[in-house]
């Protein structure tokens, strides 16, 4: 799921589809890109699923030098605490959120900002979303 594909609500601030950084190689060369945010606030993203079941979740995530830190959850979960998207060049991540249950239709995935790395840029609170991969997992995970 791409990330500038998923409707998106936020608390603050606004989200865009941004693109130019082809050395970042991001898919289909954009991303969701969420700015002038704060500490609390939090992101929600839309995606859906045709059929319920056990997935394996990855997020691509873009770390820069002024990006946040996050807990990113999925469905009221939160999956991964304190997330830090800091880097001192604009590149790419992928975070292995786990094994989870999905259910038919929509799902949220959130991003909650805790904060910034101190050697962040001022108001270092931004966060972009490359792509979410699901891969139907097996039964017994």
């Amino acid at each position: 799921v791409e990330g500038e594909s998923m409707e998106a609500e936020v608390d603050h601030g606004g989200v865009t589809t941004q693109s130019g950084h082809e050395k970042v190689g991001w898919s289909d060369g954009k991303q969701l890109w969420w700015t002038r945010a704060k500490p609390g606030d939090a992101a929600r993203l839309v995606f859906g699923v045709a059929a319920a079941g056990r997935y394996a979740v990855a997020l691509t995530l873009t770390h820069a030098n002024d990006y946040g830190i996050a807990d990113i959850g999925l469905n009221g979960q939160v999956l991964v605490k304190g997330h830090d998207a800091y880097a001192e060049k604009v590149e790419k991540h992928v975070v292995e959120l786990g094994v989870v249950e999905l259910k038919p239709g929509e799902n949220v995935l959130t991003l909650k900002l805790i904060g910034a790395n101190p050697k962040a840029k001022p108001d270092g609170y931004m966060m972009g979303i490359d792509k979410l991969e699901l891969r139907k997992a097996a039964a017994g995970l």
